[in-house]
């Protein structure tokens, strides 16, 4: 179990972004927020489905710019989705970094 591993590795929560999907979000955030958090959600996954390729250096940097992206942004995003059991932040606060990581 995915989430079993992420606990393993010490990122909390240990929640599988890419098994993880809200029926109810669309209703909750803006269109544009919706296909921000979509855009994170799929560099997260390219970079997951690509792991095995990028840590034996079998993949090609300029091969994939999306996969570039998701590497450039692994760190920014594993940090982004760690959070300490006693931190919380609001919406906008958690908005406002999600843009800033996606900028780059």
């Amino acid at each position: 179990m995915l989430s079993r591993k992420l606990a393993d590795a010490a990122h909390y929560p240990a929640i599988d972004l890419n098994g993880s999907v809200s029926r109810v979000m669309q209703n909750l955030i803006s269109p544009e927020d919706q296909k921000m958090a979509n855009r994170f959600r799929r560099l997260w996954s390219l970079y997951q489905q690509n792991q095995d390729l990028i840590q034996v250096g079998a993949y090609e940097a300029g091969s994939n710019p999306d996969l570039d992206q998701a590497i450039r942004l692994r760190p920014a995003m594993e940090h982004f989705l760690q959070q300490d059991m006693h931190s919380s932040q609001d919406s906008a606060s958690t908005r406002h970094e999600v843009q800033a990581l996606m900028q780059n």
